[in-house]
């Protein structure tokens, strides 16, 4: 290796630790300032006190010390080990919570730090600091593999300083997991533009897997990776020999072996129930709708009620019907698992062009991540937080909106050198900035704002060496190359948006023609009229419903209904009805009363059914429906949908006269 070569090593290591220290004192000082805002299952965080009193991982029965319970319940800062009983009592039940089993070491890291310093919140401000450190390092490594050094330091500094990432600075649990998705994203980056040897490539592939077997341990949305590995392994990793291919094998299996190993706790637990799909369900709810910039047609939703019960329900009455069994299935078992998994594909099956636009309004989300979250942060991020956010806020309002045209324009610059190049950041940028459209919530997607800094940074990059080679009076490397491969990227580029358009025209064809035949499926099914009775509310308000599902005594575990409610806009003259399907809660907070509301369309349009699934369970009970008193001479009828076996889905549908004409899929705004 050259003088030149390694002093340029030296100079990235300095400033790679520049960067971390400065991030470390920022995410130090930002955590300590604002801990009282802090919000990560401090509650679940028993056994990290005893991990750090000596007495191991227990969850701890806290009945017994009132100071522990006050401290879990974030009432106060501070906790000694003397303030524990002579003799720990675990909860009433034998094993951990299963947020403690998912979150094994993260809560043990925590434990392991406070036996080292203190209990304390406040005192957790030098591990954030550390982690917000690391995640800043990985960061300026990555963009150094698409820029020089001072684009790259300013970058990492910006994005440190981005409010999304400061407010993911008090949620411990979330932001945890960011340097382990940065590390894989780093590493993998590395494999593929750089030469490995055999060994080279053996070692990295192992430390990959120690790297997300550990990751998994402080957050489940590590898994994620796993699949985006052997698709990088084999398809652009450098080599496609025989010899190669069994090499890559070999890292592939050394890849899994150590994730196994570094992970075990956390996958023999999972592999009893991991919960994922009901997450993916949850994803599908009407409230994300508005993050993802998404209108769903007023025809349809699949899911209404923001509760985890609810989505039990659903899983339960789905699969009830199915099957023929009866009563609730139990929450975060693999078999509850395995039904959330046929429910979301039955959906996927009839929806392709919705899910197909989620997943395309996920990556824009992801790629305009740096324009929508431009506010300043709070004043106590100090003074240097704030001269950064408004550089931040100043660069950002330049490029603001031009996220997805500046990936399409480094793609096409990559493709000038290499498309294997460019068919992996193609494939990066479709994976992990769309992924997220599984529940796009800011915790799922925030680790990823660099991709957009970074596609900026190269191309900013490019024409700065450009225009330096243009003033020295040399060519440069891209400008050699762009004359024999500029078609040839260019091709590429188009392929790739040619491929997203027809896929999305060919789905929404497909589901606007399969749509209008299921509906008319509902329509048509066999019904019986219930006899119906209605109670006054406040705020001049009826409940319309039926003695039929409210006659028993003791009602079954689970009882699903498959009801339809027609209604004539004419009798009362009204463009629209909105109402309510009202449920009672019999337990805690399972109250999933959700809104409806039903459209007439035109002069000659009248008619209009709303279809939907109700639930009676020792839990919670579907009363009817919520209406004002003006809207209750509107419903000509309440059914009972006799057998719905033929109907695969538990939708809501609002049919008003004329559906059949109108636009059956989700579009972006």
């Amino acid at each position: 290796m050259s003088e030149n070569a390694c002093s340029g090593i030296r100079l990235d290591l300095f400033l790679l630790l520049l960067v971390a220290v400065a991030s470390g004192y920022l995410g130090h000082n930002y955590f300590k300032k604002n801990v009282s805002h802090t919000e990560f299952y401090q509650d679940k965080f028993g056994p990290a006190v005893t991990v750090a009193c000596g007495k191991g991982f227990i969850d701890i029965d806290t009945s017994d010390s009132e100071s522990l319970s006050e401290f879990l319940l974030g009432k106060r800062d501070r906790f000694e080990c003397s303030y524990l009983p002579e003799k720990i009592k675990a909860n009433k039940h034998s094993h951990w919570t299963d947020f403690q089993y998912d979150h094994m070491y993260l809560i043990g890291l925590v434990g392991l730090f406070w036996k080292v310093t203190a209990i304390s919140w406040s005192g957790m401000a030098p591990l954030i600091g550390l982690f917000n450190g690391i995640i800043s390092s990985l960061l300026y490594a990555l963009f150094r593999l698409g820029m020089g050094r001072a684009l790259s330091l300013l970058l990492s500094l910006i994005l440190v300083v981005s409010p999304l990432q400061a407010g993911m600075l008090l949620h411990y649990r979330d932001f945890s997991k960011a340097p382990f998705v940065l590390a894989f994203i780093l590493i993998i980056s590395l494999m593929v533009t750089r030469e490995m040897e055999r060994r080279t490539l053996l070692f990295w592939s192992v430390i990959l897997g120690l790297t997300l077997g550990l990751g998994l341990g402080f957050r489940q949305d590590i898994i994620i990776c796993i699949p985006f590995f052997p698709f990088v392994l084999f398809l652009f990793v450098p080599g496609y020999s025989v010899a190669r291919f069994m090499e890559k094998a070999f890292a592939f299996l050394l890849f899994l072996l150590a994730f196994y190993l570094a992970g075990y706790p956390i996958i023999t637990y999972l592999a009893e129930g991991s919960n994922s799909w009901h997450v993916a369900l949850v994803g599908l709810l009407p409230v994300w709708d508005k993050e993802l910039s998404i209108i769903t047609p007023p025809e349809y939703e699949w899911l209404n009620s923001p509760f985890d019960g609810y989505i039990v329900h659903v899983a339960s009455g789905y699969w009830n019907n199915l099957s023929g069994h009866t009563g609730m299935l139990e929450y975060q078992t693999r078999e509850y698992d395995y039904i959330c998994l046929l429910y979301y594909f039955e959906l996927v099956k009839h929806f392709p062009a919705d899910f197909l636009v989620r997943y395309y309004a996920a990556i824009i989300g992801v790629l305009e991540m740096p324009f929508r979250y431009g506010s300043a942060v709070s004043p106590d991020g100090g003074d240097l937080y704030i001269a950064l956010t408004k550089l931040r806020e100043f660069s950002s309002s330049v490029i603001s909106g031009w996220g997805v045209y500046l990936a399409m324009v480094a793609l096409f610059i990559i493709g000038l050198v290499s498309i294997r190049l460019a068919g992996f950041v193609t494939c990066f940028i479709m994976y992990f900035a769309g992924y997220p459209f599984i529940q796009f919530g800011s915790r799922h997607y925030f680790h990823l704002e660099f991709i957009t800094l970074w596609t900026t940074g190269f191309v900013v990059w490019t024409i700065i060496t450009a225009l330096v080679s243009k003033a020295r009076n040399e060519r440069s490397y891209l400008a050699c190359v762009a004359g024999a491969n500029g078609a040839r990227s260019a091709l590429f580029t188009i392929i790739v948006i040619g491929l997203l358009a027809s896929s999305l025209y060919a789905t929404r064809r497909y589901q606007q023609a399969h749509l209008s035949d299921l509906f008319d499926r509902y329509q048509s099914a066999t019904t019986t009229s219930l006899q119906i009775w209605s109670g006054s509310l406040q705020d001049e308000k009826v409940i319309v419903g039926s003695q039929y599902y409210l006659e028993r005594d003791e009602p079954s575990y689970m009882d699903t209904y498959y009801l339809r409610a027609d209604f004539d806009l004419d009798r009362c003259g009204k463009k629209r009805i909105n109402g309510s399907m009202f449920y009672h809660s019999k337990k805690g907070s399972n109250n999933y009363s959700a809104p409806f509301t039903l459209y007439r369309r035109g002069n000659q349009d009248k008619k209009a059914s709303l279809f939907f699934p109700a639930f009676v369970s020792d839990i919670t009970m579907f009363v009817g429906l919520e209406l004002a008193r003006n809207d209750e001479q509107c419903m000509t009828g309440l059914f009972r949908i006799e057998s719905y076996k033929d109907l695969p889905l538990l939708l809501y549908l609002y049919l008003s006269d004329g559906w059949q004409d109108q636009p059956l899929y989700t579009t972006i705004y």
